[in-house]
C-alpha cells in the first residue's frame, strides 16, 4: 500500500525537479567547444540545442510567449510542438554558450521558485499534460522524465556516463513502467493476457 502524502509526493517531485536542472548544469559546466556542437540521439539536435529545447519549454511554462519562426520545418518536426521547439531552439541559437546557460540559470531558478510557491491545490490540480488530461503534478513528473532522458542524449553525445542513480533516474523508470501496459497492448497489439517480465539491469 502507497503510505505517500501527497505533501510528500509534491515535495519528492520538485525536488527531483530542480536536482535535475543542477545535475544538468554541471554536466554543461564541463563541455568543450567540441562538446557543445556534438550531435545527440535526438534527431537534429546538437548538445546545444538540447540546452535550448528545456530553456525554451521552461520559458512557456513560465508564461513567455514562443518567439516567432518563419524558417522552414526541418524533416525531424513532425508536430506543433516539434515547431514551439524548434522556434525557441532558433532564437536562442546566436547567443554564446555563457550566455546560454545565464538564460538556462534564470529560467530554472524561476521556474523551481515557482513551483516551491504553488499552493496543494495548484500543484494537484486538474491539468493538460503531454498525454492528454491529468494533473500539473503529473505534468511535473513528465518534465522530470523528459528532463533526466535528455540528461542521457547529453552524456552520450559527449562521452560522459552516468545519472542513474538519482530520484530523477527513479521517478523516469516509474514513468516507463506505468506506460507498458499500454505500449505492449495498444501499440505493439499484444493479444489479451499476455503477460510481460521487464528485467532492469545495473543500479536499483
Amino acid at each position: 500500500m502507497d503510505t505517500q502524502t501527497p505533501q510528500t509526493e509534491r515535495d519528492r517531485i520538485i525536488d527531483a525537479l530542480v536536482d535535475e536542472w543542477a545535475t544538468i548544469r554541471e554536466l554543461a559546466s564541463a563541455f568543450t567547444e567540441g562538446d557543445w556542437s556534438s550531435r545527440t540521439p535526438c534527431p537534429g539536435w546538437t548538445s546545444r540545442d538540447i540546452i535550448a529545447h528545456i530553456i525554451g519549454t521552461e520559458s512557456m511554462l513560465a508564461g513567455i510567449d514562443t518567439p516567432p519562426h518563419s524558417g522552414e520545418r526541418p524533416a525531424h518536426v513532425h508536430n506543433e510542438i516539434g515547431e514551439l521547439n524548434e522556434a525557441w531552439i532558433d532564437y536562442l541559437r546566436d547567443l554564446d554558450t555563457g550566455a546560454l546557460m545565464h538564460r538556462f540559470d534564470a529560467i530554472t531558478g524561476a521556474r523551481g521558485k515557482a513551483l516551491k510557491e504553488m499552493s496543494d491545490e495548484e500543484f494537484f490540480a486538474p491539468s493538460w499534460t503531454p498525454e492528454g488530461k491529468g494533473t500539473y503534478a503529473k505534468f511535473m513528473r513528465i518534465r522530470i522524465f523528459d528532463c533526466w532522458m535528455h540528461e542521457q542524449d547529453l552524456r552520450e553525445a559527449v562521452g560522459s556516463p552516468g545519472g542513474e542513480d538519482s530520484v530523477a533516474a527513479r521517478i523516469s523508470v516509474e514513468e516507463m513502467l506505468g506506460k507498458l501496459g499500454y505500449i505492449v497492448g495498444k501499440r505493439a497489439g499484444a493479444p489479451e493476457g499476455t503477460s510481460l517480465t521487464v528485467d532492469l539491469t545495473g543500479l536499483h
